[in-house]
């Protein structure tokens, strides 16, 4: 939809969530934005922009679309062809986490998706802030005695042993004193636990269950308050954890127009599989399974690509959200018809967290 930058025409845009690009006289586009009402965006902005030769702005181009979730697709999509350098500085700012672990070096360091190569390293995540990966990371080499001076292991077998091995807590492959094909061995159990947070959960359950059983009660008690601490609070950033080439989430996006949109989200990016009635039933989804269970489980291998990285950026920037529309199913809820149905039928929040509005502007 294009019109003129008019009051009495930017009234007659519906109240609905979309992308809104507004343009100077030579159509050159000042400000592009996502909104859950374009109209009210539009009306307040329009006559706020000031063009480059000090003219208001000209023209309003906008999309709407059934749901908040697509007109952040939307805006993402379009920003790229209209502001292209200045929406590679927005959508860094987006950035989601990863614990990179390399077991040719028995190492581990957070990184972003971007820097994932097909070196052998394994990428687990997302995680919504920088300090996660690291908090991880830390976790893995309390739980399975990791080493904690990477630059010592490079040294085997002539490097030099720590603290934590005067402790008892590492058996010291940097200094020759353990095989390195059993810390590698060990460096593998770990990336294992890393499966999903049920996975981790049940792992640290399983040394705690090892420790007690050994009479290591101080050992079983640190081991408990790493379970509390991961059910807690602070354990909330690696509720969505896993290795990035398996990684998927069915997105069930309900819209105002009374259908729903079910997108997978992989590290490849956000790829639309199907929309269906909000009102469907077991026997309209039931068809749906497969080609769902298809799209979910296809594996994306780095590198990956940076437009599928900023999608992926864009929707888990709404998945760690408290408050939004939609919901994100792992791959086997999403095959649970029953689960699926209720995702589908789910009645929408509507007022979803006050950071839904996103927007870019030219300097």
């Amino acid at each position: 939809m294009t019109m003129p930058a008019r009051a009495d025409l930017l009234d007659a845009i519906p109240a609905s969530p979309g992308a809104v690009a507004l343009f100077d006289a030579d159509q050159r586009c000042v400000l592009l934005a996502a909104s859950g009402d374009v109209r009210a965006f539009a009306t307040r902005r329009a006559g706020l922009i000031t063009c480059h030769d000090g003219s208001a702005a000209h023209q309003v181009r906008c999309l709407l679309c059934p749901s908040m979730f697509e007109a952040e697709l939307a805006y993402l999509r379009f920003a790229r062809s209209l502001m292209p350098t200045t929406c590679r500085s927005v959508t860094d700012r987006w950035r989601c986490w990863y614990l990179r672990l390399d077991p040719q070096r028995g190492r581990w360091s957070p990184a972003s998706l971007e820097e994932a190569e097909a070196d052998g390293s394994v990428f687990i995540g997302p995680m919504p802030d920088k300090h996660a990966p690291s908090r991880l990371g830390e976790l893995l080499d309390d739980l399975f005695d990791l080493c904690r001076y990477p630059a010592e292991l490079a040294r085997a077998p002539q490097g030099k042993v720590c603290a934590y091995h005067e402790m008892g807590r590492c058996p010291g492959p940097c200094a020759g004193l353990e095989a390195r094909a059993a810390f590698d061995a060990r460096f593998v159990q770990a990336i294992a636990a890393l499966g999903s947070h049920t996975v981790l959960r049940e792992a640290i359950e399983a040394l705690m269950g090892a420790a007690a059983a050994s009479m290591h009660f101080e050992r079983a008690a640190e081991l408990r308050a790493h379970l509390h601490c991961l059910d807690a609070r602070s354990g909330r950033p690696f509720e969505h954890m896993g290795p990035a080439p398996t990684w998927a989430r069915l997105a069930v996006v309900p819209g105002n127009d009374g259908r729903c949109s079910l997108f997978a989200v992989r590290s490849g990016g956000v790829e639309l599989i199907v929309r269906t009635s909000r009102k469907a039933d077991l026997a309209d989804l039931d068809p749906l399974v497969e080609l769902i269970r298809d799209r979910l489980s296809r594996r994306v291998e780095p590198p990956f690509d940076r437009f599928g990285i900023e999608e992926v950026w864009l929707a888990c920037r709404r998945l760690f959200r408290k408050r939004r529309a939609e919901m994100y199913l792992d791959g086997q809820e999403a095959v649970d018809i029953p689960r699926l149905l209720a995702a589908v039928r789910r009645e929408a929040i509507v007022d979803e967290e006050p950071d839904s509005e996103t927007r870019t502007e030219q300097p």
